[in-house]
């Protein structure tokens, strides 16, 4: 089970229901990394992003603006990795979209996987 923000989910079955999604943004403030046209949740399993511009801050949000992270600068390497994880490191509220927020305009590309459950 994995709880976030008053949600319970039960993650033991994502394994049917894993997708990709290519992270390509560069826009200042917020940018729809996933749209969600379901009532499910997203449970993000794992990502890698890499930033143009080291010290770049980002965080995860949801379609309503809920945190999902704290604020994430990337390194002088310019690489972040969250490795595998099935319960998902974090789960959106249902029906919610999966956001990235960038605290300046630089590119940042990379992927994820996730579970709609």
């Amino acid at each position: 089970m994995s709880y976030s923000h008053g949600t319970l989910v039960d993650l033991r079955v994502v394994s049917k229901y894993v997708f990709d999604a290519v992270v390509n943004c560069s826009a200042l403030g917020p940018n729809t990394i996933v749209v969600n046209e379901t009532t499910k949740h997203i449970a993000v399993l794992q990502y890698v992003l890499d930033c143009a511009t080291p010290g770049n801050t980002i965080t995860w949000e949801d379609s309503d603006g809920i945190l999902h992270s704290g604020p994430m600068p990337f390194s002088e390497t310019g690489g972040m990795v969250a490795p595998f994880s099935e319960v998902g490191h974090f789960v959106l509220a249902a029906g919610k979209s999966l956001v990235l927020d960038l605290a300046a305009a630089a590119q940042v590309s990379g992927h994820l996987s996730y579970a709609l459950v």
